[in-house]
């Protein structure tokens, strides 16, 4: 027998995110599945390492002024030159 009440209670307990972090999951996403995919076609480790952590980065930092400065400065990472960053 199913127990509505459990059912309903389960359904309003979860929250969405919000519109913000959404946004900011699909273009470090993004950016980081580029970033892999450009790693494997030149057979580069350190941009496929670094969008790697675009993409896994948004679990450890759920939301907020860190998410951003996280996602903004491993995008600029992928940018600089590979002889400032010793690769």
């Amino acid at each position: 027998m199913l127990n509505y009440q459990v059912v309903f209670t389960i359904g309003l307990a979860f929250v969405w995110p919000s519109a913000s972090l959404l946004m900011g999951w699909l273009i470090f996403g993004s950016i980081g599945t580029i970033a892999v995919g450009y790693g494997k076609m030149k057979d580069e480790w350190l941009p496929a390492i670094i969008g790697f952590a675009l993409m896994f980065y948004p679990y450890f930092f759920p939301s907020g002024f860190a998410f951003w400065l996280t996602g903004v400065l491993l995008t600029f990472l992928l940018f600089v030159p590979r002889r400032f960053l010793g690769a």
